[in-house]
């Protein structure tokens, strides 16, 4: 067919919309079957590891209930995907008593645990981020089925009721934006994140933890869906093979956090990837309550193009719901290339593929899980295989279609006229279809790299054990940590955790002394410190008078720290009109020899000990006492509030050029004697 004009323009959003319409991914986490983290998760996929398993005996017994007759409470099904570690858990971090927790669905506490790392990779975990919002897709509620039955104590209660799930997230938290649990089945997850980007598009909330649980598959759970056949007889997933017979379950959770796009680059925020648009929509009535609609998967992904403003011919991966049955995996295709097929002509350019024949279909994470893969397969540029594809489905002929099967590991270039995009779809058993449309972070702006003399990076943890292997951690990241990046490594490690009570504190001229000195830490070479709920000792600020001063004083933290910059910025604001040449100037530029007089010293040492005060306030240091020698008398009175800062700076400038007009050279003298000694000489 003749090539189609690409999408018609979008109308064009208010300045408002447009600053909360594109949202950033700043954090994500996620625990998979064979896969704790996400770079495990990425080594699954493109290493196209199958991670489904037979039910651990750990779980409960399969052979208790196996049967393939199809008898009352028999389960067919002996394979799914299992993470480990299920009821892993401190409960003490989480504020709650170890009696308390084990009443507590695994669900809910892997997903507060999840939550945190997310935030602890968006940097902000231990802040307080009191606009936000919390949005989690969940529809079981295994664990109550097989250990708490019918037990009615208040930590079973509110420890196994899903609506607590994203609840008790912000409560820990202590979040104040919308909380909700949703269930709409397999697109839970991405209804979820649907959910939160409105909600911050709105202004219902600065930003959102959004994330997806599936944990502790029960017995009866497998008996259900034995009921019903929806499992694989041959207890395999092979999402679009001509031998799909059905789905396997798997676990997990994962959970990212959602900022609009410019506050994220305002901020500084490490950018994951940009949700561009997203919608949501039903079924309606068809054949039957469970049997997806083309049409309706159609619309929906139409709405999402629509919402985000791109040409499909920029997207480069679909990941599918792709579930792996005979039915639904033709009507996705069909689906799609429909609502493709209005906006290009062109053919198999864009791969599609599902990481359910990995780690098994998540259901209510699904949705999120196929997020997570494609922010991963954009920031490394390569698309992962679709696994179990040995003939693909007879009712799929994807030689019609913009989509070919990605079942080899491919390098996935990005487009000469723009960045690479995405799109997820989820599809609920109950007729709720959700499609997300996604780009790769933008190109962070260039910036000079401030060479410094030394870093410290802080190594925190809620116990010994933890701080150890953290250390061990960061020493195996730095070793893949540019020089020019060795100052953003240390500062994240230093502001983007929250503050225990155990942790130590290593210092290091590069990489390597830093990587010695934390594996150190790492080995027990090196001790942790515990901190005492006591008060700690007082602080108090000396303020020094002249002769400190020296060219390009200040300069270092001029350059790397905004709270510095601005208060020394706001001096030189103020000094205007009374210095000959510029403050910054005077303290490191051409005219820093300047400083070896006293007119213009004096005022710099002022300025400088002005803007220390602002930046270590900043980092929560303040005095509970000052004192000054000299000069520095005039700084400590302006830190105890006794003046002003105009009113400092001008007694700054007069006192130097007073004490300079003095004729003479000037002496000073140290006398050691006590104080009637010293009178008495001076009589």
């Amino acid at each position: 067919p003749p090539p189609v004009v690409p999408a018609a323009p979008v109308p064009v959003a208010s300045a408002a919309e447009a600053d909360t319409h594109d949202i950033a991914v700043i954090g994500i986490d996620g625990v998979f079957p064979n896969a704790a983290n996400l770079d495990e998760l990425w080594r699954v996929l493109v290493e196209g590891e199958d991670c489904l398993t037979e039910v651990p005996a750990s779980r409960w017994d399969i052979d208790a209930y196996y049967g393939t007759d199809g008898a009352p409470g028999t389960v067919y099904l002996r394979r799914a995907g299992f993470v480990d570690g299920l009821t892993d858990f401190d409960p003490g971090f989480f504020r709650l008593s170890p009696a308390e927790a084990e009443w507590i669905d695994p669900q809910q506490r892997h997903l507060v645990q999840s939550a945190w790392r997310a935030l602890e990779d968006a940097g902000l975990a231990g802040r307080p981020q009191p606009s936000t919002g919390v949005f989690v897709g969940a529809s079981y509620q295994h664990y109550r089925d097989t250990v708490v039955g019918d037990v009615v104590q208040t930590p079973a209660g509110l420890g196994n009721h899903n609506a607590i799930l994203a609840n008790r997230v912000s409560f820990f938290l202590d979040l104040h934006g919308p909380s909700m649990t949703i269930d709409t089945l397999c697109s839970s997850s991405l209804v979820a994140l649907h959910t939160a980007v409105r909600s911050i598009r709105s202004g219902e909330c600065e930003q959102a933890v959004v994330a997806g649980v599936h944990l502790g598959m029960s017995p009866q759970y497998f008996q259900l869906g034995s009921r019903l056949r929806s499992f694989s007889p041959s207890n395999a997933l092979r999402p679009f093979d001509a031998g799909a017979d059905g789905f396997v379950p798997g676990e997990g959770v994962v959970t990212v956090v959602l900022k609009p796009l410019r506050a994220a680059v305002r901020d500084g925020d490490r950018v994951r990837g940009v949700v561009k648009g997203s919608a949501v929509n039903h079924g309606g009535r068809t054949s039957g309550l469970t049997v997806p609609s083309s049409a309706a998967q159609e619309s929906v992904i139409s709405a999402a193009l629509v919402d985000a403003g791109v040409s499909v011919e920029s997207i480069g991966l679909v990941e599918a719901h792709g579930t792996g049955t005979s039915l639904g995996d033709p009507i996705e295709v069909e689906g799609l290339t429909r609502a493709w097929r209005g906006l290009t002509g062109r053919s198999q350019f864009c791969a599609l593929g599902s990481l359910k024949g990995n780690v098994g279909h998540l259901e209510p994470a699904a949705g999120l899980a196929g997020l997570v893969k494609v922010l991963l397969s954009m920031e490394r540029g390569v698309v992962p295989p679709s696994l179990h594809v040995v003939r693909p489905n007879d009712h799929i002929r994807f030689e019609g279609t913009p989509f070919f099967l990605a079942d080899r590991v491919s390098e996935w270039p990005r487009p000469v006229d723009g960045p690479r995009r995405g799109a997820v779809s989820a599809f609920g058993m109950g007729g709720v279809n959700a499609h997300v449309i996604l780009e790769e972070a933008p190109a962070a702006a260039a910036r000079e790299v401030v060479g410094q003399e030394s870093y410290l990076v802080r190594v925190d943890a809620a116990d010994e054990t933890s701080v150890r292997a953290l250390a061990d951690a960061y020493a195996d990241r730095l070793a893949e940590v540019d020089d020019d990046r060795l100052g953003d490594f240390a500062y994240t490690a230093n502001t983007g955790r929250a503050e225990h009570r155990f942790g130590t504190v290593v210092s290091g001229g590069d990489a390597g002394e830093l990587a010695v000195a934390l594996r150190d830490i790492a080995s027990g070479a090196s001790p942790v410190t515990r901190r005492s709920g006591r008060k700690s000792a007082p602080v108090v600020f000396m303020f020094t008078g002249q002769g400190s001063q020296y060219a390009g004083m200040g300069q270092g933290l001029y350059k790397t720290e905004p709270v510095f910059r601005a208060a020394l910025d706001e001096c030189a604001s103020l000094l205007a009109g009374h210095l000959d040449v510029p403050l910054t100037d005077l303290l490191f530029g051409t005219s820093a020899h300047l400083l070896d007089s006293t007119r213009c010293a004096q005022v710099g040492i002022v300025s400088v000990q002005v803007a220390l005060v602002r930046w270590l306030e900043s980092l929560g240091v303040r005095p509970d006492a000052v004192v000054g020698h000299s000069l520095g008398e005039l700084s400590a009175g302006w830190a105890a509030g006794v003046v002003g800062l105009e009113d400092l700076l001008r007694l700054a400038v007069v006192r130097g050029a007073l004490m300079e007009s003095q004729p003479g050279a000037g002496a000073m003298a140290a006398v050691h004697g006590d104080a009637a000694a010293v009178v008495e000489a001076l009589k």
